[in-house]
C-alpha cells in the first residue's frame, strides 16, 4: 500500500511538471516523451506488483534497463497514437510489459548472480 501511494504521489508531481512543460514552446515534445515512458511504466507496474518489488528496487530496475523500456515505450506510443485501436491494444500492452519485465529479470539474474 505504501509503495502504491509513493508511486501515485510521484506520478502526480511529474504530471504537474509535464503540464507546465507543455506551456513552454519546445518542451511539448519532451513532455510527450516522458508521458509515454510513464505509460510504459504503468503497463509494467502489474509485473512489479507480482514480484513484490519495493519502490526503490523498481526505480533501480528502470534505470538499469532504460534503453529496453524506451524501446517498449516507443512501440506503445506509436500504437496508442491510433484512435480507437489503442483501447483494444491496451490489454495486450500490459501482457507485453509483463513479458518484458519477466525477460529482463531473468536475463539480469543470469548475467549477475544475486549477492
Amino acid at each position: 500500500m505504501a509503495t502504491m501511494l509513493k508511486k501515485a504521489v510521484i506520478l502526480l508531481i511529474v504530471a504537474g511538471f509535464l503540464m507546465l512543460a507543455t506551456l513552454v514552446p519546445g518542451l511539448g515534445l519532451f513532455g510527450a516523451f516522458v508521458a509515454v515512458i510513464i505509460m510504459a511504466f504503468d503497463t509494467m507496474d502489474y509485473s512489479f506488483d507480482h514480484f513484490t518489488y519495493p519502490f526503490r528496487k523498481i526505480i533501480a530496475f528502470l534505470r538499469s534497463h532504460f534503453l529496453e523500456i524506451v524501446g517498449f515505450a516507443g512501440g506503445l506510443g506509436l500504437t496508442t497514437a491510433i484512435p480507437v485501436i489503442n483501447m483494444a491494444l491496451m490489454p495486450g500492452s500490459v501482457v507485453a510489459g509483463a513479458f518484458l519485465v519477466a525477460e529482463l529479470i531473468q536475463r539480469s539474474s543470469v548475467e549477475r548472480p544475486h549477492s
